[in-house]
C-alpha cells in the first residue's frame, strides 16, 4: 500500500465517519426532543428529594407564612421579585445583552 493510497482511504474512512456522526447528531436531537415533558418530571422529582432532606425548605416558609399572614408574605414576595429583576436586567444591560446561567 502506498503512502498517498492510504492517505486517500484515510481520508474516506474519516468523510463517512463524520457523516455517520451527523446522522447519529440528528436521531438523538429528535429522540431528545419527544422527551423533553420528561425533563420537568425530572426537575420536579429532583426538587422533591431536595424537600425531603432538607426539610426547613418546607417548614420555613410555613412558619412564616402562619406568623406573618398572608399579605404580609405576598407583599414581600412580590418586592423581592421586582427587585430581582431589576438587578437581573441591571446585569444584563451593563454586561452587554450576555444571559447569565
Amino acid at each position: 500500500m502506498f503512502y498517498g493510497e492510504r492517505t486517500r482511504l484515510l481520508a474516506a474512512r474519516r468523510e463517512s465517519l463524520v457523516l455517520r456522526a451527523q446522522d447519529q447528531r440528528v436521531a438523538l436531537a429528535q429522540r431528545a426532543r419527544a422527551f423533553a415533558p420528561l425533563a420537568w418530571v425530572e426537575r420536579g422529582s429532583q426538587a422533591w428529594a431536595y424537600a425531603r432532606s432538607h426539610p426547613w425548605v418546607v417548614v420555613l416558609p410555613l412558619i412564616a407564612l402562619t406568623a406573618l399572614g398572608p399579605r404580609r408574605v405576598a407583599r414581600a414576595l412580590t418586592r423581592v421579585l421586582v427587585v430581582w429583576r431589576v438587578v437581573r436586567s441591571l446585569r444584563r444591560l451593563l454586561d452587554g445583552g450576555r444571559r447569565h446561567a
